[in-house]
């Protein structure tokens, strides 16, 4: 209301660390010159525009400002929903256990057609996520420090263990780091144990594609 923008909150959305806010843009009034027309003895009538959404996205420092919060995601439009959404850090975040995510119906569904399950974590709705692995020929994780990169390949890794036995699946893992991936080195599904040595990388990969 402070910036002439109409809008209404039709649905809130409360995940384990994001709250979205469903903003549905409102209609303005608009004076329409009808002086050309002879049907009518006004020479001005009104008309209902809807507000355009890049009126509200405009408004995204003046909103994360009210909101009191310093990061702020808009997103429009919603995907299958004609809402623009509003997405702020849930001020109690939940933790979100990988168990939680592979008893749900997604992870199950991949298991029962023999895919290769990952699970990735819950959506804005709290609704577990998990995708199959097939379906994604190449795959890059990229973040920044502290965003959750190697959470994400523990939890891929851990997904696929969970599901596939080491006579259905194989791993080869490289990690010149080696902080990252050598305390799977237990395990049977590894072709070798975590490569470490910069050197050996090209010829094992190699091997691989022979």
């Amino acid at each position: 209301s402070e910036h002439d923008v109409q809008a209404t909150v039709d649905n809130i959305k409360a995940g384990p660390r994001v709250i979205r806010f469903g903003l549905t843009p409102g209609w303005m009034r608009r004076l329409k010159d009808r002086r050309n027309q002879q049907d009518t003895d006004n020479n001005t009538t009104t008309e209902m525009n809807r507000v355009k959404v890049q009126s509200i996205l405009a408004r995204e420092k003046d909103l994360a400002l009210a909101l009191k919060t310093p990061q702020l995601r808009l997103e429009a439009a919603v995907p299958g929903e004609s809402v623009v959404g509003i997405e702020v850090p849930n001020p109690f975040p939940s933790t979100v256990f990988l168990r939680t995510v592979e008893n749900g119906p997604d992870y199950q569904h991949i298991i029962s057609n023999g895919g290769m399950p990952v699970a990735l974590g819950c959506n804005t709705s709290g609704n577990p996520i998990a995708v199959d692995l097939q379906d994604m020929p190449h795959l890059l994780i990229a973040g920044a420090t502290g965003s959750g990169k190697s959470v994400c390949i523990n939890s891929i890794l851990a997904s696929l263990i969970l599901s596939c036995g080491p006579d259905k699946l194989r791993f080869l893992l490289v990690d010149p780091k080696r902080v990252e991936l050598t305390p799977f080195n237990a395990l049977p599904h590894l072709l070798t144990p975590v490569i470490v040595e910069t050197d050996r990388v090209l010829k094992t990969l190699q091997g691989v594609i022979g």
